[in-house]
């Protein structure tokens, strides 16, 4: 399999659920019926989404860049490409991707994650040893959080952030830092990708072999285990809360 053009991507929206796969955004009803594609070459190697119940925002690994598609309109409207500048500082440049025609492939950040805040952007990446942040359509100073985090989420009165690479699911607020280790899972033998809160104080995380598990992030335990499939090489690449 391809894991390029795997779906690291799903939100579930007000009537949709919807997938992100290398370019495409596949559009589904709840009851997992297919309804329609759209598709746009600013979008390489799709990573997280976010649905702020208007737009979805997409991580594009493959262009350095967050692509939203804007739902009511029904197509990708604005696209905010991340760049070394000339002052050897990462900066940040608007783009339409209905009007621009040059798409250069460029994967300077491994961009990977994404939370979206009234329109601030804070963005990880493989590559980057901190978070970009986005205010107010400039790069800003970011948060310290580690190399390698492949999911990030809005929880409670900071961020929520799943790290494979450091084998755990932690979160951080001002003076407040919790954190639930892969090595307390029972079924699983580790954290995949796939994080998304679920309810009060609590997250779904997807695991390998896969699976999904329920933290409890107040007392820093594992509330519940599912297990999907008991293949050691599967794993959950994405996941939402379908209400």
């Amino acid at each position: 399999m391809n894991l390029s053009n795997a779906p690291y991507g799903v939100v579930v929206t007000d009537k949709e659920v919807v997938v992100a796969a290398s370019g495409d955004l596949h559009c589904f009803d709840k009851s997992f019926k297919y309804k329609t594609s759209y598709h746009t070459p600013f979008i390489k190697n799709a990573r997280q989404c976010v649905y702020d119940g208007k737009y979805i925002y997409v991580v594009s690994q493959g262009t350095d860049s967050v692509v939203r598609f804007n739902i009511k309109k029904k197509l990708f409207d604005t696209a905010w490409r991340f760049y070394v500048d000339g002052s050897n500082k990462i900066a940040v440049k608007k783009v339409s991707p209905e009007k621009d025609t040059l798409i250069e492939s460029s994967n300077l950040f491994g961009l990977n994650s994404l939370v979206v805040n009234n329109g601030d952007f804070i963005v990880s990446g493989d590559q980057l040893t901190n978070v970009i942040k986005m205010k107010n359509g400039r790069v800003d100073s970011g948060e310290q959080i580690p190399r390698e985090t492949s999911d990030m989420v809005s929880f409670a009165k900071g961020i929520a952030y799943l790290n494979a690479n450091l084998k755990q699911v932690s979160y951080m607020a001002d003076y407040d830092y919790r954190a639930i280790k892969s090595n307390s899972l029972v079924v699983a033998s580790s954290f995949s990708t796939g994080l998304c809160g679920y309810q009060k104080g609590t997250l779904l995380a997807g695991t390998q072999p896969a699976g999904v598990v329920l933290l409890d992030m107040k007392n820093q335990d594992i509330a519940y285990e599912v297990a999907i499939d008991d293949s050691e090489a599967s794993m959950v690449l994405a996941l939402d809360v379908l209400l």
